[in-house]
């Protein structure tokens, strides 16, 4: 997934890994990982993920174990 964050601050942990985030920033997460989103004030984050056009050409992969 790709998180675009319109307003705000926070942090998300991803594999114990932390991510400070804020107004303006751009990350990207692999959709198998499991996240966990903080914020430290009022946010707004945009989820964009690619998984429609990978679907209408039979490129998305499900059930993977990545672990």
């Amino acid at each position: 997934f790709i998180f675009i964050v319109i307003k705000g601050s926070g942090e998300c942990i991803v594999d114990d890994i932390k991510l400070k985030w804020q107004s303006n920033d751009v990350f990207m997460i692999p959709a198998w990982k499991k996240i966990r989103h903080y914020s430290f004030e009022e946010s707004i984050l945009i989820r964009v993920s690619d998984a429609p056009a990978l679907h209408k050409y039979s490129l998305l992969l499900k059930n993977i174990n990545c672990e």
